[in-house]
């Protein structure tokens, strides 16, 4: 299991990820190390399949410059083609959407956005916050309370996920932080 915690500053011009490292199948834990995946502009953060994983942090096909709100679209839509080659989803038809193993938090130029395991894309706000994994609901909690009492940037993301490898028994090992600029 994991925990991904994401906060985008009020300014909108800077945004940050969080990660812990560990991962579980059903009968072990283990250290994956950092859950954050840095390409060319863009850093995205993962909870769930680490096939997706592998295939976001290896293909060639996303090693690619975002912009703008159409970016997280040209991002989706990519995965998504690379994703059903690779078998790991298989095709959508009139009655069944396409869903996949994972949520992802993507950050390019200052913007969040999560993008949930039916491809829908929601935009994370200015000063909003976005959690994502098994320890989401202790994350989502410190992060509430840490911004209230005006924590913010790194410090914030960084107070949820040790929030949740604190209370949560499947959330875990180091702490990985990276950030976006516009």
């Amino acid at each position: 299991m994991t925990i991904i915690a994401g906060y985008r500053s009020k300014n909108g011009k800077k945004a940050w990820l969080a990660s812990d490292s560990i991962g579980s199948a059903e009968t072990h834990l283990e250290d994956y190390g950092n859950k954050i995946i840095s390409r060319k502009n863009w850093i995205c953060g993962l909870a769930g399949s680490y096939r997706a994983f592998d295939l976001i942090k290896e293909s060639p096909e996303l090693n690619i410059d975002l912009h703008g709100i159409s970016g997280i679209r040209t991002f989706r839509d990519t995965l998504k083609q690379i994703r059903i080659e690779d078998g790991s989803i298989g095709q959508s038809s009139d009655t069944e959407t396409i869903v996949h193993d994972v949520n992802l938090l993507v950050s390019y130029e200052g913007l969040l956005f999560v993008l949930e395991t039916d491809y829908q894309i929601h935009k994370i706000s200015k000063n909003g916050i976005i959690t994502a994994g098994s320890g989401y609901a202790y994350a989502s909690g410190a992060l509430f309370a840490g911004l209230r009492n005006g924590i913010v940037g790194r410090d914030l993301v960084k107070l949820g996920v040790e929030a949740s490898k604190k209370y949560h028994a499947l959330c875990g090992g180091r702490t990985f932080i990276r950030s976006t600029e516009k």
